[in-house]
Formats: structure tokens, C-alpha cells, sequence
């Protein structure tokens, strides 16, 4: 289980319409999102969860700010990205909110 205090990181803009739209995004009758892509993980900097998110402009909050909504960050990790988890469990509205302002990735500074 992941601690309240890591970060859940999410490359783009985050505009609520993006969020719904995401790939394997599934929306339940209430609003919710089920299978929202981040990355998130215990003692993990901003940068190490940044690294493999190509956009240049990331959403940043923590698991408990997501736990405190109503929702879960669950991992799910692959072979390309051991960081990779999915937010369940809340509304695109509320999943904006969490995520903006929206900050420059910090893995893409040059």
C-alpha cells in the first residue's frame, strides 16, 4: 500500500475533458473514473516519477490528497514503467482540482 505522502504525478494539462478521455479511462454512471494513468510510488521525487512522461507540463498531488477525496491510487506496474498506477474511485472535476496548477516537468528542463 502506498503512503499517504507520495506524490502521484501525471504528465499533460489535465483539463477535465483530457481526463475522461484518457486511454483505458473508464467513467461509471455517478461521474467517476476508473483506470486513470499515473505514476506514483513510496520515497519518490517529483523527477523519478517524471522521467518517463514525455509531456513537458505535469499535474502533481500526493496519494493521501487523493485518499482524503474518496478515490484510491492503485499500482500497477509494467515492464516499462515501474511507477505506473491507477487512480479509481473519482470524478474528473475533483481529479482536476487535485492536479492544478499544472507545473513543468522537471525531467524535461534543459
Amino acid at each position: 500500500m502506498l503512503p499517504d505522502a507520495a506524490f502521484v504525478v501525471r504528465g499533460g494539462l489535465n483539463l477535465i475533458e483530457l481526463l475522461e478521455a484518457g486511454s483505458g479511462v473508464t467513467v461509471d454512471g455517478t461521474g467517476n473514473m476508473y483506470g486513470l494513468s499515473v505514476n506514483s510510488a513510496a520515497d519518490k521525487t517529483i523527477i523519478e516519477l517524471s522521467t518517463s512522461i514525455p509531456n513537458r507540463q505535469l499535474g502533481v498531488t500526493t496519494v493521501g490528497a487523493v485518499r482524503a477525496a474518496g478515490g484510491e491510487v492503485k499500482p500497477d506496474p509494467n515492464r516499462h514503467n515501474p511507477f505506473h498506477c491507477l487512480v479509481n474511485g473519482l470524478s474528473a472535476i475533483v481529479m482536476h482540482g487535485l492536479l492544478n496548477p499544472s507545473i513543468v516537468n522537471p525531467s524535461r528542463v534543459r
